[in-house]
């Protein structure tokens, strides 16, 4: 059941897109961290690897499920929070509360239990600080109605010169790979975009939200279709078992 419900959000979040990115450059703009307090991006990026995450505390859908895989991913690794990356989160939502960002490093610092806390940052920035980092590491979204904005479930590995080097679609985050991924980008390996791309395509999962129209459009109607049938196959199989046994 679930499964299915998972299924089911991920239909619905499917306006959104992950796309290849822009170019291979350093993330940068001018944040204001759970604090309060103004930075520059690539500052709090710089020096070690880091694990950023864009999306918003109220998504009424992925966002607090990516949250927990993170948590839940970095609790299983030898490496530590704060000692040896950096887990970075990043707003959509320009008008974000800084006490909920606030709120939610701190339970999450809890539920980690590890390390003094410094290495969760939770940050909001301008609207286009916020386009300016989607667009580099390829995360597309929408605003939509209601506040809310439209966004796929991506993770990126972001190396100490603050270049998006590898990206994890979906709500899986295994412990064995990021941890390769924070090796890879602490010796400078830059990993190939356009194989992680393609790699994308060959390993498409509907939490991505798609990137591509065709591709979107196939999803759209197939995930649709499969739904129905699920529902439907799951009614009439209902009807049939209480025909046998009258």
């Amino acid at each position: 059941m679930r499964q299915l419900l998972i299924a089911f959000v991920c239909f619905l979040c499917m306006g959104a897109s992950v796309r290849e990115p822009e170019e291979s450059r350093p993330l940068k703009g001018a944040v204001v961290d759970s604090e309060g307090r103004e930075a520059e991006l690539s500052e709090i990026l710089g020096g070690k690897p880091s694990l950023l995450m864009l999306g918003y505390l109220d998504c009424p859908h992925l966002c607090s499920w990516s949250l927990a895989t993170i948590c839940r991913s970095v609790t299983e690794l030898r490496e530590e929070v704060g000692r040896d990356f950096r887990v970075v989160f990043l707003s959509l939502d320009p008008d974000e509360s800084l006490e909920e960002l606030a709120a939610e490093r701190r339970r999450l610092e809890r539920r980690y239990g590890r390390g003094n806390g410094s290495g969760w940052r939770f940050l909001k920035a301008e609207e286009a600080v916020v386009r300016q980092v989607a667009s580099q590491v390829g995360f597309g979204y929408e605003a939509i109605d209601g506040g809310d904005f439209s966004h796929p479930a991506a993770f990126f590995v972001v190396d100490p010169q603050g270049v998006a080097q590898e990206a994890f679609y979906g709500l899986e985050l295994p412990a064995a790979r990021l941890a390769e991924a924070f090796e890879a980008a602490n010796s400078g390996d830059e990993r190939s975009w356009g194989e992680a791309f393609l790699m994308l395509c060959k390993k498409y999962n509907p939490l991505t939200g798609g990137y591509g129209r065709e591709v979107e459009a196939t999803l759209r109607v197939g995930g649709g279709l499969t739904l129905l049938g699920l529902l439907l196959g799951g009614y009439w199989t209902s009807r049939w078992r209480r025909r046998r046994w009258k």
